[in-house]
This record gives structure tokens, C-alpha cells and sequence, in this order.
């Protein structure tokens, strides 16, 4: 990302520091950080990377993870995969875990409009997660076909 904001002219740059002061606004306006007994991790993307010979790799963000609880900020239109969406982030942090204790819940949330979707982690979830990353891929490769 750094190399791709020094590039930006001026003008593209500042327009990304208004939305990244925008998206902290509304964070930090959004809970009430004095109630959590320990700090929450804070806009940290998480990786699980596949086998070697897979060449791949599955990215999960959350703007705030508190122990099981992790929350993703969303932006635009509500849309009908979220629940896909966050499943998937839900088999990324699930596959990385080892040793720590998996996300139980993961909350998607519009700030602009206050809507939110909860998903609870469960088998059902994780599967989706699966399903989702396999449409992606097999979707993929028949558009590529094609």
C-alpha cells in the first residue's frame, strides 16, 4: 500500500487521508472503548496462506476483534452475500487460529445507515465460508475458460 500512495498525485492522496479519518471517526464514535477490560486489536488484516504448491491465499479483516467478537465496518449498499462475506472471514480466522480461541461472533455493520448483520460462528458458517471461497474459484476459472 505504500508504494501505491506514493504514487497518487496530491489530490488522490488527500482524498485518501479524508476517508481514512472518516472510517477512525466513525470507529472510534461507535463504542465505548472504556468498557473493554483489555484493547482491542485494531484494523489488522489476517492472512492464511494454503499449501505452497496451492498458490493460495485468504485475507480476513475486521476494523476491531475483542476476544471472540470482531467487527467489520461496511460500506455502500447492503448487500444479499454478506453472509457469505463474513463467513469467509469467519474460515480465514478459523484456519489461522491454532492455539487461540476461535471468533464467535462476527458483526458486519453499515455506520452510515446503522444496519448491521450478526453472524455466530458455527459449523454451518465455517461451510458456507468454503462453499463461498469454491464459487470464487471454480467461478473463476470458468469465466477464465470462457
Amino acid at each position: 500500500m505504500d508504494t501505491w500512495l506514493a504514487g497518487l498525485p496530491s489530490a488522490g492522496r488527500a482524498a485518501v487521508g479524508g476517508e481514512a479519518v472518516t472510517w477512525a471517526t466513525r470507529v472510534w464514535c461507535a463504542l465505548d472503548w472504556s468498557a473493554f477490560a483489555f484493547p482491542p486489536v485494531i484494523g489488522r488484516d489476517y492472512w492464511w496462506d494454503g499449501p505452497p504448491a496451492s498458490h493460495l491465499a485468504l485475507r480476513s479483516r475486521a476494523e476491531v476483534r475483542v476476544g471472540p467478537a470482531h467487527l467489520v465496518v461496511l460500506g455502500g449498499q447492503r448487500r444479499s452475500t454478506i453472509r457469505s462475506e463474513l463467513s469467509v472471514m469467519a474460515l480465514v480466522e478459523s484456519l489461522r487460529a491454532r492455539g487461540v480461541a476461535l471468533p464467535e461472533i462476527i458483526v458486519g455493520w453499515w455506520p452510515d445507515s446503522g444496519h448491521f448483520v450478526r453472524v455466530t460462528v458455527d459449523q454451518a458458517v465455517l461451510e458456507e465460508g468454503v462453499a463461498t471461497v469454491a464459487r470464487a474459484l471454480f467461478g473463476g476459472a470458468k469465466q477464465a475458460a470462457a
